[in-house]
């Protein structure tokens, strides 16, 4: 597992933090985790 994640868009990091910290941010990340996580329910 990583300690930290990066997201990019448009080849700009636009978000980093742990899995939870993104998660609590509600941006690009957790929907993006949400919508995988929705596949697999």
């Amino acid at each position: 597992m990583t300690d930290r994640i990066a997201v990019g868009d448009g080849g700009r990091v636009v978000e980093h933090g742990t899995h939870a910290e993104l998660l609590a941010a509600g941006g690009a990340y957790a929907e993006l985790y949400t919508a995988q996580a929705r596949a697999y329910a």
